[in-house]
């Protein structure tokens, strides 16, 4: 842990202002018993490995052994006074997951058995599989998942950060809809007269992200933003006066910079979390534009 906290400690301990941002809109929806079932799910096949760890370290009179368990329950305690994420606790699951390997290693010493072992493992997780790894388009795993809400009364899978259940699991849905957004800012771009400085602005981190990876090969300026990581990067100032905004809705601070805004694309497909979200080309500013941007910068810096 060492780099991470030298890390937050050079930066002004990022994390805190990322929680408390965190804290009105999602965190605020963990329940503790969802929380503790999650980790239960999270791993899924998982369970018969980390487990039978948890009893291998609590049985070991090694205090060197019996630390990891300390730690681990030290980490899911604090998640639970914080009311963090599920997964924000898997950096414990390796230690656990080595204690079982060791577990079933000094337990299971005869070949049939562990032959077996693995094959009902194996059984256990292809029904789960798709819940995993995208292996259906997006109609046939609503479709999936329903069933498994139905007939498994798996429903775990499919509840978001927002305390609400959806037709996919939230990383699923997450993914739909960026290859639309960086393509609607790879012809953006291209609308701009060749030398014209561009700043391109996503709202949130995935949508800035999109522009990143699928625009790279169209040589896109960096995409800027004010979420999470991003804003450790944002430029103070720029002497761009065209701005490609990508947002699910359009500011009125935006409307009342530029006097010629056009929508280049949006994402259509329903099942994505990001349906609905725009790319605008925003050109012929009324005030500096590099004016506004010193100001907004110095405003989300200052909170």
């Amino acid at each position: 842990m060492a780099p991470n906290l030298i890390w937050q400690v050079a930066n002004g301990f990022p994390v805190i202002n990322h929680m408390q941002a965190l804290q009105t809109n999602q965190l605020v929806n963990v329940q503790p018993a969802d929380f503790l079932s999650d980790q239960l799910v999270m791993h899924f096949t998982g369970l018969l490995v980390w487990v039978p760890g948890v009893w291998f370290l609590w049985k070991s009179r090694n205090l060197h052994h019996r630390i990891f368990l300390y730690l681990a329950a030290g980490v899911i305690l604090l998640l639970l006074l914080l009311k963090g994420k599920h997964y924000y606790s898997l950096g414990i699951y390796p230690a656990l997951m080595a204690a079982g390997g060791v577990f079933w290693e000094k337990t299971v010493t005869k070949t049939p058995t562990r032959v077996v072992l693995p094959v009902v493992m194996i059984g256990l997780l292809l029904p789960m599989a798709p819940l995993a790894i995208p292996l259906f388009a997006p109609p046939k795993m609503a479709e999936y998942c329903q069933w498994a809400r139905e007939a498994l009364h798996f429903d775990v899978v499919t509840r978001w950060e927002d305390g609400r259940h959806h037709s996919l699991p939230q990383d699923f849905a997450d993914m739909l809809g960026w290859p639309e957004i960086g393509q609607a800012a790879v012809r953006a771009y291209r609308q701009v007269p060749t030398g014209t400085p561009v700043l391109i602005y996503g709202e949130n981190y995935g949508q800035a992200g999109a522009v990143d990876y699928f625009g790279r090969q169209a040589d896109l300026p960096p995409a800027v933003s004010f979420a999470d990581s991003y804003r450790l990067w944002m430029p103070s100032n720029t002497n761009a006066e065209t701005l490609i905004y990508i947002n699910d809705e359009l500011g009125e601070d935006v409307q009342a910079i530029f006097s010629d805004i056009r929508e280049i694309g949006s994402v259509r497909d329903s099942f994505a979390r990001e349906f609905g979200t725009t790319v605008y080309l925003c050109r012929k500013p009324r005030r500096s534009f590099a004016g506004f941007w010193a100001e907004r910068v110095q405003e989300v810096r200052g909170q």
